[in-house]
């Protein structure tokens, strides 16, 4: 899963109460008979989640970096399955389609951040400050204390050209996004941008989770440079510098007479990692040429630093082997039918998803179908962890899939799920492949379960899965492409879901 807002989903799975649920629509007739979809329903089990999770997220697949080995093994297990389930490939080559992926790498042992006129590094690169995303070059600006990054990213006004920007990130870990797509908008357009920013997290911000800061953000591509600096060494980077970090806080933003250096040193990367696409046609001639898509990424971040007890291969058993098994078994579910459901659906299995949304976002602008025949996107992203009775249906107050999705919930007791939607858990959307959709008008759901302390850390391993949920989610989504492939009307946006995309913190990929 991409990082967005992540404490939002958690609050998500407790706050049911944050807006009414949505209306669900009237029944309509069904193509496929109950008896025939509960029966294919029954397939997806958690022995069978729990199996094809165990084969994405082995060791042997090394963490299913974009680009990498364990990556193309994990591309050809789906596309063999899909193949066997006699599903048409729906790619640019068989069942995969490639993207081109041109990134830059940046050297970690060539990283400074230091006060222009102290002669040399004073801050250690992975210890006290680390250096996010792709930063080009070398930059030297005075500083400029910003106050608060999410409350005050135009500094009070003040004039922030070329200069070095100091916020305070007062957001945990990694929910960042919305405070990056804050900063980005305001340097493109507040008197041409600062020449860099800088972001002071807490103190007990361990140096693991720096490193993991640094290792999950190297591809990301920024306008500016831009680096995390705990807040001890803040605090002796602007005493050096003649300030203090609580006076700063107490007066607001403000100039600092002194001025930064920032270097990072850049290798340029290319490469065409994989999709997997297939297609189930529908049954109906004047209604098969629309398409219901069911996507996840089956990308992770392959191996990083080693944790306490040695293991360095992030397997992502949750993230997303979890929602990637949930894909092949609703698509093996549909499948199996006598009689497909009118409408085509279409597999897409994502790759490139862990650095922005990459590879969806490379289908969607050179798409095996047409855009506007797709009528929406069912998403599935880390569906095996935390409440064994609860999804969140994150984007349910943003189109009429939440009701859907409740509906269905509702109708098919034997799954046994409540399904939340709330405001808290839908201002997490942009944290998927959903939102690739959404950018292109495809009204779009994303099921997920939450944060779970072995996010984005080796110990997200399969013995840890609620295989047992994970299937039982697959079941609902199921139900939801079904109803939604069957349905004589397409899914539709709300009012809020159309303000949401146009906020500026639902930035597209």
């Amino acid at each position: 899963m991409h990082h967005f807002s992540f404490p939002l989903l958690l609050v998500g799975l407790i706050c049911t109460a944050c807006r009414d649920e949505p209306v669900a629509p009237e029944p309509e007739p069904m193509t496929t008979t109950d008896s025939a979809l509960s029966a294919a329903a029954s397939t997806i089990t958690a022995a069978d989640m729990h199996r094809r999770v165990g084969v994405l997220a082995a060791d042997s697949m090394q963490g299913r970096d974009t680009p990498s080995p364990g990556l193309e093994a994990s591309a050809n297990y789906i596309a063999g399955e899909l193949s066997a389930m006699g599903l048409e490939p729906a790619g640019t080559d068989g069942y995969l389609q490639r993207w081109d992926y041109a990134y830059d790498v940046r050297d970690s042992t060539d990283v400074v951040l230091e006060l222009a006129a102290a002669g040399g590094p004073l801050l250690e690169q992975g210890r006290d400050f680390v250096a996010l995303g792709s930063t080009p070059g070398d930059t030297t600006g005075s500083i400029l204390w910003g106050g608060s990054a999410e409350t005050s990213p135009d500094a009070g006004g003040l004039d922030m050209k070329g200069k070095v920007m100091l916020y305070d990130l007062p957001v945990s870990r990694f929910d960042i996004p919305t405070v990056l797509a804050g900063i980005d908008a305001d340097a493109a357009t507040s008197q041409g941008g600062a020449a860099a920013y800088g972001l002071i997290v807490a103190t007990d911000f361990t140096e693991e989770e720096m490193a993991k800061a640094e290792s999950i953000t190297r591809r990301w591509s920024r306008t500016r440079p831009m680096f995390w600096i705990r807040e001890a060494a803040a605090r002796t980077l602007l005493s050096d510098a003649g300030a203090d970090l609580t006076a700063l806080r107490d007066e607001g933003p403000q100039n600092v007479d002194a001025s930064i250096h920032v270097r990072a040193r850049l290798a340029s990367v290319t490469a065409t990692p994989p999709n997997v696409v297939a297609r189930l046609p529908g049954s109906d001639p004047s209604l098969r040429d629309q398409y219901v898509v069911v996507s996840a990424h089956f990308d992770h971040l392959g191996v990083g630093l080693p944790d306490a007890t040695g293991d360095s291969i992030d397997n992502g058993a949750d993230d997303n082997a979890s929602g990637t098994a949930a894909v092949l078994e609703v698509a093996q579910a549909l499948a199996s039918l006598e009689k497909a459901p009118p409408r085509s659906v279409l597999f897409l299995l994502a790759s490139g998803e862990e650095y922005g949304l990459l590879g969806s976002a490379a289908f969607l602008r050179a798409p095996t179908v047409p855009v506007f025949a797709m009528v929406a996107d069912v998403n599935m992203d880390m569906i095996g962890r935390n409440a064994p009775d609860s999804i969140l249906a994150v984007g349910g107050g943003y189109s009429s899939l939440g009701a859907t999705a409740i509906q269905m919930a509702k109708a098919k007791e034997e799954i046994s799920l409540t399904v939340v939607v709330n405001a808290a858990t839908d201002r997490a959307f942009p944290g998927s492949d959903n939102l690739s959709f959404a950018c292109r008008h495809v009204p779009a759901l994303f099921l997920h379960s939450g944060l779970h302390d072995d996010y984005h850390r080796p110990s997200d391993e399969v013995a840890r899965l609620d295989a047992d949920k994970a299937a039982r989610v697959a079941r609902l989504a199921l139900y939801v492409v079904d109803w939604t492939a069957t349905a004589h009307g397409v899914p539709t946006w709300t009012a809020e879901g159309r303000q949401a995309l146009d906020a500026s913190r639902l930035a597209c990929p």
